[in-house]
């Protein structure tokens, strides 16, 4: 009898285990799991790379262009991580130092497009921001 209780117990703990991971109850971190991802993480070397790749792919970029924005990127994210500051405690400033940062890293990686590929980039850019429920 109490190996029966035993094993119904097991049992039940195991299934309410896998029915909390299923649905993200155990992400960790005070991540609730309709939570917006963390924008605080700098992208790798690799992410860049990563990100230029995909640029390359989708806009045609040549090799110097890519090498190019990869500089931007990176150069923008070093700002971006040394540039934590208070605002980031007040969401409508934080928010609009961000939308003006992405301006600009916009701007940046611009420069080194045809006319072209700047319809493309937009483009891309907007289906972005579609596909992560952003600003449209």
């Amino acid at each position: 009898m109490a190996r029966t209780k035993i094993t119904v117990i097991v049992l039940m703990l195991t299934f309410s285990i896998s029915m909390l991971t299923a649905r993200g109850g155990g992400r960790g971190r005070g991540e609730s799991r309709n939570a917006a991802p963390s924008n605080n993480s700098t992208p790798s070397k690799d992410q860049i790379v990563e990100m230029v790749d995909d640029l390359e792919n989708e806009l045609g970029l040549s090799k110097a262009q890519g090498q190019e924005i990869k500089k931007v990127f990176e150069e923008h994210f070093a700002a971006k991580e040394g540039s934590r500051d208070s605002s980031e405690n007040d969401r409508e400033a934080h928010r609009t130092a961000m939308e003006t940062k992405q301006e600009e890293l916009d701007k940046n990686i611009k420069k080194y497009l045809t006319e072209e590929q700047e319809e493309l980039y937009d483009k891309w850019e907007k289906s972005r921001e579609h596909n992560r429920g952003g600003r449209n």
